[in-house]
């Protein structure tokens, strides 16, 4: 822990320097190569390399193999900053994907600490870097976030007592490192330095063949969980195995690049036609909005009143913890809303948070509950997130969005529901991730359209809560 920190704060500084001064190349590689070396003479090196097999590597192979590693992914996801959000992203499935491996092995309670701090301060982070942003990272962000990876990813393959294949971390960190080679080998075969910035990397070519900003996002996180989920499966099989996959999706990434290119590059539709499908597609929608999203708002704030309050006064067996945290929060929520006017926003979302996790669980595992388990239940619940995707659509950007981080949100879900994970009861599981998800974006939802500052997202939830408590005066 000492040797992360130690390096961290290094390649940080470094960073700074170069973001406020714009250091040569060479000054922010003596930086890596001091911070590398520093997490090394504290024990963190790689000693089982890919295809050398299961025998520990002679140190004069490990050391530099390990510093290569190390300077490289650094420099792979500052590399990667080139749009909104994407190598904060990347580095958060990568650590997402880190965390849960190390929780599966064993033995790795302090890389599953890192990560899950690093990922807390990627979502804080995310909040307003995700397009269009406000705050970006710079040389200080991206290379943190890339020697973390680096160093987790060494930890996991070394310090874990199941011995996985240390070729996952081609899949781990798949796509930036094909992102580098593949920028690095052009500007070689060109003749250019390795380190000249140009227009080579993946998102640009994705931004070449016609995709969106966000598109282009979220087509790497897609590529990115691809790899992930391979590492999953694969990590306990022969490296030649995991390289052989590894090389087939990136020579399929390439052949379908090309393919979209060569697609893309047929004479589009003129620009008068386009023009007038934009303006009939506008108009329909407009009219379409005007007589669907009054409905449509009505029917979920009446779902969301109904499943928080119904379930609150039905609940006999409350936890006591969960009993008195949710009545003094709601009643926080009441004097912020009627003091501090600013903060009620923000106290609003934070109860109707605590509130919908709390009545998702409950649903689920508390007795007397079997209706909420039923098929016309979930029928309902379908139709209220069906309700909500539609008003998403009808809602003005610049009052709600769903973004490449909603995205995020859905992969690292998707993925706890998919994978199994001992200790834990999968359908309970998914039950009360799902209610949860859907319930949070209907508050988000309601609260991004009502205007008035505590509404029935407000009401609700504090009611819901007070309820709560009540049952533990009782």
């Amino acid at each position: 822990m000492a040797g992360f920190l130690i390096g961290a704060s290094i390649v940080v500084v470094f960073g700074a320097l170069d973001d406020r001064f714009n250091l040569d190349y060479r000054l922010k590689f003596l930086g890596q190569i001091i911070a590398a070396i520093t997490v090394i003479s504290f024990g963190i090196n790689l000693q089982h390399l890919p295809l050398f097999g299961i025998d520990a590597a002679p140190g004069f192979l490990a050391y530099p193999m390990t510093l290569i590693f190390l300077i490289g992914i650094t420099n792979a996801f500052n590399l990667l900053d080139g749009l909104d959000g994407l190598a904060a992203g990347s580095a958060m499935l990568s650590l997402a994907a880190i965390s849960f491996l190390a929780s599966l092995a064993g033995n790795g309670y302090e890389i599953i600490l890192i990560s899950v701090v690093a990922i807390g301060g990627i979502l804080g982070f995310l909040r307003y870097n995700t397009h269009p942003a406000v705050v970006f990272m710079g040389d200080a962000g991206s290379q943190l976030i890339g020697f973390s990876v680096a160093v987790l990813s060494i930890l996991l393959i070394e310090k874990t007592e199941n011995a996985m294949s240390p070729a996952i971390i081609f899949l781990l960190l798949g796509h930036p490192i094909l992102d580098t080679t593949l920028v690095m080998s052009t500007r070689l075969r060109e003749g250019r330095s390795p380190f000249s910035p140009d227009r080579n990397h993946i998102h640009h070519k994705l931004l070449g063949i016609g995709l969106k900003h966000h598109q282009a996002v979220a087509t790497i996180y897609g590529l990115q969980s691809l790899m992930i989920f391979f590492a999953y499966l694969l990590r306990f099989e022969a490296d030649l195995t995991i390289v052989l996959v590894y090389l087939a999706i990136c020579f399929s990434c390439i052949v379908v690049y090309r393919l979209l290119r060569r697609f893309t590059s047929r004479s589009p539709l003129s620009e008068r036609r386009e023009l007038a499908l934009r303006l009939l597609s506008a108009r329909e929608l407009r009219r379409w909005a005007a007589i669907v999203r009054p409905l449509l708002v009505i029917y979920i704030e009446c779902s969301l009143a109904a499943y928080l309050m119904i379930a609150a006064l039905m609940a006999v067996s409350i936890p006591i913890g969960i009993s008195i945290l949710a009545p003094t929060l709601s009643c926080l929520t009441i004097i912020i809303a009627i003091f501090h006017k600013q903060w009620s926003p923000l106290a609003i979302r934070l109860s109707s948070y605590l509130a919908t996790l709390y009545i998702s669980y409950l649903s689920v595992t508390a007795p007397g509950f079997e209706w909420a388990n039923s098929l016309w239940f979930n029928i309902w619940l379908g139709t209220v997130g069906v309700s909500v995707g539609i008003l998403i659509a009808f809602i003005p950007r610049d009052k709600f969005e769903l973004s490449t981080m909603d995205l995020l949100i859905i992969l690292i879900v998707a993925g706890v529901l998919t994978i199994k994970m001992p200790g834990f009861d999968q359908t309970l599981l998914t039950r009360v991730v799902v209610r949860s998800v859907i319930m949070m974006y209907v508050c988000d939802t309601l609260i991004a359209i009502r205007t008035s500052s505590f509404g029935v997202v407000g009401l609700s939830s504090t009611l819901s809560l007070l309820a709560t408590g009540a049952h533990f005066l009782h």
